[in-house]
């Protein structure tokens, strides 16, 4: 049966400035939002309450304590990237979970274990979440788990324009971009699946908006409070999928 999700919608971000270039002047980028939407849907222990404080937990979390890879597998139903873009979306994401001593493995099947990702033109308009939206993550704790991700929204968040639907980049620099803008938003949205009492961060992959710098600028990764949750919530998880088969 499919879940009865909440979604949770944050505030507008400030319109990204246009990077300078003593080569040539880029032109403005246009005032979007960008939202990224987490899983919101809470359990009978409430782990996902509402009014956490903006701290880590206290229970001597440490990068020493391994946490079990997160596997999951990546569907782009509607062939929306290239080879390149969609092995740099992969590799953005892992890169993310390593930089706080965790990990990502990209499986070829689904199962119980398996957060599924898929990548769509659009955010479906009967969700009710805006169109301005990065990602999703839907479901709640010890139940299946989906994300997605919106490949337009991801396009108008870099400034491209021209056509949509399958006019996406086949290598070089814009599918690298392209990548590595989404790769950030499955991190962020994967974090979700795995600690959902997870508050926002102020800076890095946590924050509640991303702009266009956000999303390529290199060195782009969770802080140490969203990284002590993601190692927390990655064994709470995997305890969460043995337990129920």
């Amino acid at each position: 049966m499919r879940p009865n999700p909440q979604f949770e919608a944050f505030p507008q971000a400030r319109p990204a400035r246009p990077a300078r270039s003593h080569r040539r002047r880029r032109p403005a980028l246009p005032a979007l939002a960008l939202l990224l939407l987490g899983v919101v849907a809470a359990s009978a222990s409430g782990r996902a309450a509402a009014g956490r404080p903006d701290h880590a937990p206290e229970s001597g979390d440490g990068i020493a304590a391994v946490a079990p890879p997160l596997l999951v597998r990546l569907y782009d139903p509607y062939r929306l990237l290239s080879r390149p873009a969609l092995e740099r979306l992969r590799a953005e994401a892992a890169e993310a979970f390593e930089r706080s001593g965790a990990s990502v493995r990209f499986v070829r099947k689904g199962g119980p274990r398996v957060v599924p990702a898929t990548l769509y033109p659009e955010i479906p308009t009967n969700w009710k979440v805006a169109p301005q939206a990065l990602g999703v993550a839907v479901g709640e704790p010890g139940r299946p788990r989906s994300v997605f991700l919106s490949v337009e929204a991801a396009r108008r968040a870099l400034g491209w324009r021209g056509p949509s639907g399958r006019a996406a980049p086949g290598a070089g620099r814009p599918a690298n971009q392209l990548g590595t803008a989404l790769g950030r938003v499955l991190a962020h949205e994967l974090l979700h699946t795995v600690a959902p009492d997870c508050p926002h961060t102020g800076h890095g992959l946590m924050a509640a908006r991303f702009d266009r710098r956000m999303l390529t600028r290199p060195g782009i990764g969770f802080d140490e409070t969203a990284g002590r949750y993601l190692r927390r919530g990655l064994r709470a998880f995997d305890g969460e999928v043995s337990g129920t088969g």
